[in-house]
């Protein structure tokens, strides 16, 4: 087991986030964290990353667990490249190459020959940092970044531009693409396929089925987690519930147990208003008849009352929100026209002669690739 969290509690200020939480993630397990904004989902992650504290409960990693954590605000790094946050789990790696390089640029030099002594020295360090690096999978590394930044559209060209001057959205896609190449033994994604095009989703679903690891993902796309997770837990009035399932699977699953679960209310909603009838009824009969006998039964079976555990009553449609939007007045028919629409930023040409209409009631998918020009068109037509 790698993570067990049991009876964890969380605030958030003032506000209690998680009440109940029980979840254990074991090894190579793919699991999807649901639940509606706001029920606690990002917060879970940041507790099993150590990144907070729960307030109450018992919350344990496996010790020596590499765990990588996606959040949906990407991290900030000052001055680093692109290339540097993608190698970012392989520091080591990274200076044992340099101080490599240092050496064979010492070896090289003219005259060191001179200096046997010297350059034996320098032969042992290079021949100790050369096998750590073989060990360690160094040689490999610039194959993996590459593999990985294929797979998400991250063009190689890019990999000396400094990181702070990149989108949102490419920086999450470059904080995706440096946890997946850590590969660390716990992965907790939150909304990884925030960003990225087709292509993109399906690669990290086979990227992930195949991932010796465990994971956490947090998602809102329910075909992404039919297809990558194999167990479901739902944050639900900050208690969790688990669906050894995919998210199809905890769909029919939940209707099933909800129905249940309401004729268990229902059924003991019966019994304590025949019990609470009951009461009344001898309370009545000992005033009446002034009878201390019914008095004894009505207390021995209050207390009876008292003590039995009362099921929520389950809710078996949420609440959705109102708006209240009315439909106004229409001045006409076209809403939007395009005509040999171009955009460019610098020598990059991103939208070149497009044309297209919008009309009143249409309702109309824009798709294509990250980098295509689909936020710069929303953008010029806002």
């Amino acid at each position: 087991m790698i993570v067990n969290c049991q009876n964890i509690k969380a605030y958030h200020g003032a506000q209690l986030v998680l009440e109940d939480v029980n979840l254990d993630i074991q090894q190579g397990e793919r699991i999807g964290l649901i639940g509606r904004n706001g029920s606690g989902k990002s917060t879970l992650l940041q507790l099993i990353a150590g990144r907070l504290r729960p307030d109450a409960g018992q919350l344990t990693v496996r010790k020596g667990t590499r765990i990588g954590y996606l959040t949906q605000i990407p991290a900030e790094f000052e001055g680093r490249t692109v290339y540097d946050v993608l190698a970012l789990g392989h520091q080591e790696l990274l200076e044992c190459r340099l101080k490599m390089t240092q050496l064979e640029k010492l070896m090289s030099e003219p005259g060191v020959s001179d200096g046997p002594d010297r350059l034996a020295g320098w032969l042992e360090q290079y021949a100790a940092l050369q096998e750590k690096f073989e060990r360690e999978g160094g040689y490999e590394l610039d194959a993996v970044i590459e593999r990985v930044a294929d797979g998400l559209r991250i063009d190689r060209g890019r990999y000396t531009q400094t990181y702070a001057t990149l989108s949102g959205g490419e920086k999450t896609r470059i904080n995706l693409a440096s946890q997946l190449i850590r590969k660390p033994e716990l992965l907790l994604l939150d909304e990884p396929t925030n960003h990225l095009d087709l292509h993109g989703v399906e690669w990290l679903e086979d990227y992930l089925t195949q991932y010796d690891g465990s994971c956490l993902v947090v998602s809102h796309d329910r075909y992404f987690l039919d297809r990558v997770v194999t167990k479901i837990v739902e944050l639900e009035d900050g208690e969790s519930e688990s669906y050894f399932t995919n998210y199809t699977g905890y769909m029919k699953e939940k209707e099933t147990r909800l129905l249940q679960q309401f004729a268990d209310y229902q059924e003991q909603q019966k019994k304590i208003k025949k019990m609470t009838e009951t009461i009344k009824q001898l309370e009545a009969w000992g005033r009446i008849g002034g009878n201390e006998k019914f008095f004894r039964r009505a207390a021995s079976m209050q207390k009876a009352l008292d003590r039995m555990e009362k099921l929520k009553r389950p809710v078996l449609e949420a609440k959705s929100a109102d708006f209240g939007l009315t439909q106004a007045d229409r001045s006409g028919r076209k809403v939007v026209t395009l005509e040999g629409i171009g955009k460019s930023y610098g020598n990059r040409k991103l939208l070149d002669a497009v044309d297209g209409a919008l009309a009143y009631g249409d309702k109309v998918m824009l798709i294509g690739k990250n980098g295509s020009g689909k936020s710069t068109l929303f953008k010029l037509i806002l």
